[in-house]
């Protein structure tokens, strides 16, 4: 009886890990340089403020999603951001258009 049970809830088990949904991760983040003379911190402030600017004159009707934070060392990068816009699941990426309007350089 004790083997049973055991099979059982290892049956259970599977059954539950298998119709658990599997969620995707995808890593948006660009590297970018501001512009001469400008610190992280200020990027940082107006990437806040234009992510979603520029995201609702794509889409009134999207949610902006952003991150904007130092760059790893070794990247030759000062900074690492996204901007991205959420209309019912579909995704679009704006971060080069607002690293454009700040004056930003990409970093390959």
């Amino acid at each position: 009886m004790t083997r049973s049970l055991f099979y059982f809830f290892a049956l259970i088990g599977v059954v539950a890990l298998s119709v658990v949904p599997k969620v995707l991760a995808e890593d948006y983040r660009l590297y970018f340089n501001p512009p001469s003379g400008e610190s992280l911190d200020e990027f940082c402030a107006q990437w806040s403020s234009t992510c979603p600017t520029v995201v609702t004159s794509h889409d009134p009707n999207a949610t902006s999603g952003q991150v904007y934070e130092p760059a790893p060392p070794g990247s030759g990068a000062v900074a690492q951001a996204f901007c991205n816009a959420n209309d019912a699941g579909v995704v679009t990426q704006y971060a080069n258009e607002v690293a454009s309007d700040l004056g930003a350089t990409p970093v390959p």
